[in-house]
């Protein structure tokens, strides 16, 4: 069994990450936080190979904030996705509805064909904490005996500490 102490040590330790794309959705409500805001440079830089806010994201009723902006998905993807070992997606409200982030992981596969690709609404929680957080646990799942692909590690209780 795996448990938080794997993805915390490969964060803080700045090793055995994979390099992940960060795309966001929501805008333009989002645009004035930019994704990993906060991270500590030397993270960003060990995890991510890009990050996009589009548009789109749902309101908390369940209604769309503004329609999803496929196209800037893909175009962000072009620029991104061959140094890309995974995708995180991110939306506003995805527990309340994962539509968005499921029709952006649709134009992953279109892409990039079969990357690891995760989504915010597998947390089940929301805040930019934890969805910075989830972003780093999911792009810590690197393959290898320490590794943790194929399991579902909760960065929900994590969330609450700060890096």
């Amino acid at each position: 069994m795996l448990g938080t102490t794997h993805a915390t040590n490969a964060v803080l330790e700045r090793r055995n990450l994979r390099r992940v794309a960060v795309l966001r959705i929501g805008g333009p409500a989002t645009y004035s936080i930019r994704p990993m805001f906060g991270w500590p440079r030397d993270l960003v830089d060990a995890v991510s190979v890009g990050a996009e806010i589009v548009d789109g994201g749902i309101e908390f009723d369940g209604q769309d904030l503004s329609p999803l902006d496929t196209d800037a998905i893909a175009r962000f993807l072009g620029r991104v996705g061959d140094k890309a070992d995974g995708v995180v997606i991110t939306s506003v409200f995805a527990p309340v509805s994962a539509r968005h982030e499921l029709l952006a992981a649709e134009v992953v596969k279109r892409e990039l064909g079969e990357v690891h690709t995760s989504l915010v609404k597998e947390l089940r929680r929301q805040g930019l904490p934890a969805i910075g957080l989830f972003g780093a646990v999911q792009a810590s799942k690197k393959p290898g005996p320490w590794g943790l692909v194929g399991t579902n590690v909760r960065a929900d209780a994590a969330a609450s500490n700060p890096m």
